[in-house]
């Protein structure tokens, strides 16, 4: 079975941040490894960073720990903290 990124969104948004993430993707290429990208989501979020943790390991349990072989080693997902402009 083949990893689709259309899948991936919508597995990471319900654990993250409600119905509207703010992910950013981008492709890293080793410079020193032949042919070798990986996609980063990289999730933006201003929640604290004690509640991200909690919601990164229930997404890691209920949906990303299944994913990840389907990704091949791929994607990687990774948090941003951004600062809200009401803090």
């Amino acid at each position: 079975m083949n990893f689709n990124l259309n899948q991936a969104l919508p597995g990471i948004s319900p654990y993250l941040f409600g119905s509207h993430p703010e992910v950013a993707l981008e492709v890293i290429i080793d410079p020193e490894a032949v042919d070798d990208r990986e996609l980063f989501a990289f999730i933006r979020t201003s929640l604290p960073s004690d509640e991200v943790l909690t919601k990164l390991d229930r997404l890691d349990h209920e949906w990303w720990l299944d994913a990840m072989d389907r990704a091949k080693g791929k994607l990687c997902i990774h948090v941003e903290f951004s600062l809200s402009l009401s803090q």
